[in-house]
């Protein structure tokens, strides 16, 4: 029987009747903690029946599963546009990106394969023979492993090596698994057993297994390798589920909307969204209580949906009118420390707000240059900025941007003119006004670019971070870098650059577990590198000279066997 669940319904005439205006309303849950205001951000035309979306992050372009026409569409998110359309085999249904390769990988679920797309090209470079009509997909960056369930026959999981495109494992034992996720920095895979009301955690260094039991046809499945936790769609119970990823346990249910289907974590800010087919719309869940916070219509039928972890935007195939919806979270800003300065006055400011994470501009308004910005979380910005000396006085409108839209705080900020020296002459004299001195020359330090000196190693190898540092100001001066590491403040060092002068500044750090991890620096992102356990160039003559040293001694007990009398 076919089992792609969007199609196991009588046939029906598929009519979009909410307007766009609609679906930019947000309902929040009676009794929630709400969340800021998140809206549709586009709505993008793709082929029939987009069912599966993965995103690769470097370059910023997002794969849609057209199952309905056998393609996937490739958009820009620079310019919310389709630039591409690539043909694949019979009903796509999963898609996933390798980031570090650049490759593509979609399951055909009627043609028992699995294409493989050169990101490069948009071609199709490899296809790997999968039976049992394959359905969810994922990757796992660190070791190059691709997982495909394909369970509707024989409900096994198959590894796939990304270099040479085979299969090099197939885990069975498992009865009709689905939707498929992966947390890079355990090597855990986790599978959702659909006919058997369990999840698998199949452990990537052995292919070994334990079950967690959860509601009946689980479906959807995202892991958040921040938390380590685990987010399971059950479509009959109508809810999310939650496991414990160090204890393989069940740890909350969560209540979504009617027949739910995909799952997406952003990390970032620890919300997870759930889409639910019958109910066309899309449920949001705090990760850290576990609740649901609010519900958003959204399309007709959504099914795949997939978060850009390097913009905070939210992709979401939906299945019945043919689009890919693009939402996210417009920030806000709330509050500036210090609220006012002087002309010709260069000040740190702190921006308090909501949704910052993602802020690719500050604005302090006309008369105000920001020199750089820190992102220090989703609440918090510290921003260098200078007054000109020759600056309107008067109040200025505080505004961050982000993909999803601008926020900004009206008359924020305030500019004051510069005081000026009165000086009096004995009685009876007339007043006399004094030239104030210029303003005191301030150095302007900044990072212009920053770097990584490799983008793969072995665990435990350094990775030097390299930025360059530049001082535009009039004056010599100093100020502090800060390293972070996914988001998390990893070490600081100050540095004192001449004027009109830049100089390299470097940090090294090492990490001991396989993942991918990304590097920013004053503000700047130096890229990300992979921890790959396979990394290391010596593997091979240490895998080599085991092997010798076996056949020596091997043929070693021979030769004394033979050497026995009677042989």
């Amino acid at each position: 029987m076919f089992k792609v669940r969007f199609f196991d319904r009588a046939p029906r005439v598929l009519v979009v009747t909410l307007p766009v205006i609609s679906l930019l309303l947000l309902s929040t849950v009676a009794g929630a903690q709400p969340v800021s205001a998140q809206g549709v951000v586009a709505a993008i035309p793709v082929s029939s029946a987009p069912v599966g979306v993965a995103i690769n992050t470097s370059t910023n372009r997002i794969y849609v599963a057209n199952n309905g026409s056998s393609n996937v569409s490739v958009i820009d998110g620079n310019t919310n546009t389709v630039i591409a359309t690539i043909p694949v085999g019979n009903q796509p249904i999963g898609v996933a990106v390798n980031s570090s390769t650049n490759r593509i990988y979609v399951t055909n679920h009627l043609s028992n394969n699995v294409s493989v797309i050169d990101g490069n090209t948009n071609t199709v470079v490899a296809t790997v023979p999968v039976s049992g009509g394959p359905v969810g997909i994922s990757v796992n960056p660190a070791t190059n492993r691709i997982y495909v369930a394909a369970g509707q026959d024989n409900g096994d999981v198959y590894v796939i090596d990304g270099i040479t495109n085979t299969t090099t494992a197939i885990v069975h034992g498992m009865f009709t698994p689905y939707g498929v996720g992966v947390n890079a920095s355990t090597n855990r895979i986790c599978v959702a057993n659909n006919d058997d009301g369990n999840v698998f955690i199949i452990d990537g260094t052995n292919n070994t297994y334990s079950s967690v039991p959860v509601s009946f046809r689980p479906i959807g499945v995202s892991v958040n390798a921040s938390t380590n936790r685990i987010y399971v769609a059950c479509e009959v119970s109508n809810t999310a589920q939650v496991i414990d990823g160090v204890s393989n346990t069940r740890i909350a249910i969560v209540p979504v909307g009617s027949r739910p289907y995909g799952v997406a974590v952003d990390a970032s800010t620890n919300r997870i969204y759930v889409t639910n087919t019958d109910s066309n719309n899309v449920s949001i869940i705090d990760g850290l209580s576990s609740t649901l916070v609010a519900t958003l219509p959204i399309g007709n039928q959504p099914h795949g949906v997939a978060v850009n972890a390097s913009t905070g935007l939210i992709y979401l195939c939906s299945t019945g009118d043919n689009r890919v919806y693009v939402l996210g979270y417009t920030p806000t800003v709330t509050s500036v420390d210090p609220a006012s300065g002087n002309q010709g006055q260069s000040l740190s400011v702190k921006i308090t707000g909501t949704d910052l994470m993602y802020a690719t501009s500050v604005s302090f308004g006309s008369g105000i240059t920001v020199n750089g910005y820190v992102v220090n979380n989703a609440t918090g910005i510290t921003a260098n900025i200078m007054i000109a000396t020759d600056a309107v006085p008067g109040t200025r409108n505080i505004s961050v941007t982000t993909p999803a839209g601008a926020g900004t705080k009206s008359a924020g900020f305030t500019v004051n003119e510069s005081t000026a020296f009165i000086a009096t002459t004995p009685q009876g004299s007339s007043m006399q006004s004094i030239t104030p001195p210029p303003p005191m020359q301030l150095p302007s330090i900044s990072v212009q670019s920053a770097s990584l000196s490799t983008v793969k190693v072995a665990p435990g190898v350094p990775v030097t971070v390299t930025a360059r540092v530049t001082n535009t100001g009039a004056v010599n001066g100093s100020t502090r870098l800060t390293l972070y590491v996914n988001g998390q403040e990893e070490s600081s060092q100050g540095v004192t650059v001449s004027s009109g002068s830049n100089m390299p500044v470097t940090f090294t750090m090492t990490r001991n577990e396989p993942g991918t991890y990304s590097v920013y620096i004053g503000g700047v992102n130096a890229g990300s590198f992979v921890v790959d356990q396979f990394a290391d160039p010596n593997m091979i003559l240490y895998i080599s000279g085991a092997l010798l040293g076996l056949a020596f001694v091997t043929g070693l007990i021979f030769i004394l066997k033979r050497r026995q009398p009677g042989h």
